[in-house]
């Protein structure tokens, strides 16, 4: 976001509907703000056979810019993709084993969400504290 004053209100309404303490909420959603504002690079390699690519070349955004095809010519060129998923860089609150994290995912255009999650971590096991919609489409 852009737009300083909306990204006041977009994290004041976060902050409102996450369950935790507010605190360190707000602590860890700053951190998450801060920590994706500038993209970072995955050293994760892609695996097909597993079901994932990795876009390190940024192929699949041409396919959004004007007169790239959108949708129809990504399902052309790619017909096993079943769409995208981004994921943030998470935050993690040792102090309390509070982890946070943005997922987005998009099939077609009409058919997606992007959520930030809330996970507790305890005894090496990740529990979903709460969940806030950010967008769908």
């Amino acid at each position: 976001m852009d737009d300083e004053e909306e990204l006041v209100e977009a994290k004041k309404y976060l902050l409102k509907k996450l369950v935790g303490n507010d605190q360190d909420l707000k602590r860890l959603l700053e951190q998450l703000f801060t920590i994706n504002r500038i993209p970072f690079k995955l050293r994760q390699k892609s695996n097909i056979e597993k079901g994932y690519f990795i876009d390190y070349e940024g192929e699949y955004e041409g396919y959004f810019e004007e007169n790239g095809g959108g949708w129809d010519k990504w399902y052309k060129d790619h017909p096993n993709a079943d769409g995208e998923t981004e994921v943030s860089r998470p935050v993690y609150d040792e102090r309390n084993g509070i982890i946070m994290i943005y997922v987005g995912t998009q099939v077609h255009w009409k058919a997606g969400v992007g959520n930030i999650i809330v996970f507790k971590l305890k005894n090496n096991k990740l529990k979903e504290l709460s969940r806030v919609m950010v967008w769908i489409s």
